[in-house]
């Protein structure tokens, strides 16, 4: 499982139908429980069914999730011809990707927002 700390920040890149950056979340915390206990922290929260979590998680008894704080959708998407030009030979995420302060300042002066205190 990937190292996502609470209170970090988690970019959202959309690669269908936009190849852009659409928004961020904070991290409220990274849970890892039994499956049916995380269904019912998703459940009415997440974007998916309950046969797609199932599908995700086949073979699984347990599984890790990420509890969000506050997501931000951005009134501008960032495309990927924007980011190439904001940080030379970007390459969009396969899953995730960190980055350090200086990056995610520069991408919220791109959309004029700004980064509050969660």
């Amino acid at each position: 499982m990937p190292r996502v700390a609470e209170g970090g920040t988690v970019l959202i890149y959309e690669t269908v139908p936009t190849k852009a950056v659409v928004g961020f979340f904070t991290v409220k915390k990274v849970v890892r429980l039994p499956l049916p206990t995380l269904w019912s922290l998703a459940r009415g929260n997440a974007e998916l069914t309950k046969e797609e979590f199932l599908s995700y998680f086949d073979g699984l008894t347990e599984g890790a999730g990420i509890l969000v704080r506050k997501a931000v959708r951005f009134s501008r998407p960032i495309d990927l011809a924007e980011l190439r030009t904001l940080w030379p030979g970007f390459q969009p995420p396969q899953g995730f990707r960190y980055l350090n302060d200086e990056a995610l300042q520069s991408l919220y002066a791109k959309t004029e927002c700004k980064r509050r205190a969660a």
